[in-house]
């Protein structure tokens, strides 16, 4: 454990309860949130060769230039 680490887990520990409390939450969100973008880049990765090659996948796209106007 490097002493950055030590040293935060030191203050950390000095905090009251509820703001340990309130560390533990953020840390955990985060942990959370990078796992996410690491599965959806993981996910994106896998299906490339598909897009590419599957024009069943991307047929939608060909409208992407077209004027689209909502009926009200």
């Amino acid at each position: 454990m490097s002493k950055k680490t030590t040293d935060i887990l030191k203050e950390i520990e000095d905090l009251p309860i509820q703001d340990r409390i309130l560390v533990i939450e953020k840390a955990l969100k985060s942990l959370k949130k990078e796992g996410n973008k690491r599965e959806l880049r993981r996910a994106a990765r896998e299906l490339l060769e598909d897009y590419k090659t599957d024009k069943d996948l991307t047929s939608f796209t060909d409208l992407d230039m077209e004027n689209f106007y909502e009926p009200r």
